[in-house]
């Protein structure tokens, strides 16, 4: 088992080709994996909460939720020698800290 690498993070508002900047960089590494956070929150397929506008207790639940799942899938990247690149929105301070 290896040590834990570096984790990368690309954030900025939707629509500003941080997909298509994390894939990039995630395929510079000789063993780099792209983690593609709107993927694991696409993974509820029923009551799923609303994160537009003014979010309910459970579109809450469910971005930590993903939060949570996309830092358990880079550890387990980054543990079997991969460098995870994190594809996500962070909206706020709070969501950040959430993800270190």
């Amino acid at each position: 088992m290896h040590s834990t690498q570096d984790v990368w993070l690309v954030t900025s508002m939707p629509g500003a080709d941080k997909t298509t900047i994390s894939a990039a960089l995630a395929a510079r590494f000789d063993h780099g994996v792209h983690i593609l956070g709107d993927a694991v929150d696409d993974m509820i397929v029923s009551g799923q909460g609303e994160p537009d506008g003014d979010p309910t207790d459970q579109a809450e639940r469910q971005i930590t939720l993903t939060q949570r799942n996309m830092c358990i899938l880079a550890r387990s990247f980054s543990d079997a020698g991969f460098v995870p690149v994190i594809d996500w929105v962070v909206r706020d301070r709070p969501d950040l800290d959430s993800l270190s």
